[in-house]
């Protein structure tokens, strides 16, 4: 299974898995069924209800030509099959991804998976080995596991040098339960790299600013990890 380092808006690299091939074909396989029941529902309601022409196209097709765009715009790049197997797409650069980029990953998605039925992206993700379709290419993203094993080892102790240099001292304000908490989040952000992770972060921050009394320009992930490795250089000896 390929790994790619996301490196975030805070200068700290993430790995996360890449989604697989089987992955990624599983989950276009639901959405291809859900497109299935929602064109025979329409075939159906046309027959009831005579929807002819354009009409048709409007209630049956026109879902089906937006539903990945429209999906990953909402819902913070998942469609129901990444929903249900826990992928994402995300920016290879740790920022969060722009309706431009959701845009140009829908419009290559006509060479991508139709054009030879997939082959196109198949090939392409398999040579390219970061996970990404042409699609993905021209977009600057690619589609992960969202759920990543991680230890406490990930967060919690971590190795500092005699001559580290302690950013903040005040950290020895901080009670055990403080750091644990500060390891908790930590962890759930990089199990579960979103939105809901990041403001969780700018709220952990806050709160431990508040306690240490002081106020820091770093980004949230940059500023827990460094409170955690002051922690550490104090208590090396304990």
């Amino acid at each position: 299974m390929d790994n790619i380092r996301v490196t975030t808006t805070q200068n700290v690299g993430i790995d996360f898995q890449v989604a697989s091939i089987g992955e990624r074909l599983l989950s276009a396989i639901i959405d291809y069924a859900i497109f299935f029941a929602w064109y025979m529902l329409a075939l159906v309601a046309a027959g009831m209800m005579r929807f002819v022409g354009v009409w048709f196209f409007i209630v049956a097709l026109l879902p089906v030509v937006l539903y990945n765009l429209l999906c990953e715009i909402f819902f913070n790049g998942q469609n129901v099959g990444k929903a249900i197997l826990k992928l994402r797409v995300v920016r290879v650069d740790g920022t969060e991804p722009t309706i431009g980029n959701y845009f140009t990953r829908w419009v290559f998605r006509i060479v991508d998976s139709l054009i030879l039925i997939g082959a196109v992206a198949t090939v392409t993700i398999i040579v390219n080995g970061k996970g990404q379709r042409l699609g993905d290419m021209a977009a600057g993203t690619t589609v992960i596991r969202q759920k990543k094993k991680v230890t406490l080892q990930d967060t919690m102790y971590r190795q500092v040098t005699p001559d580290y240099r302690l950013t903040f001292e005040n950290v020895n304000l901080l009670a055990d339960a403080d750091i644990e908490t500060i390891r908790e989040v930590l962890m759930h952000f990089r199990r579960n790299y979103s939105r809901d992770g990041l403001a969780l972060l700018e709220k952990t921050k806050k709160a431990v600013e508040r306690k240490m009394g002081v106020v820091s320009e770093m980004r949230a992930v940059e500023f827990l990890d460094r409170v955690l490795s002051d922690y550490n250089f104090i208590n090396r000896d304990n």
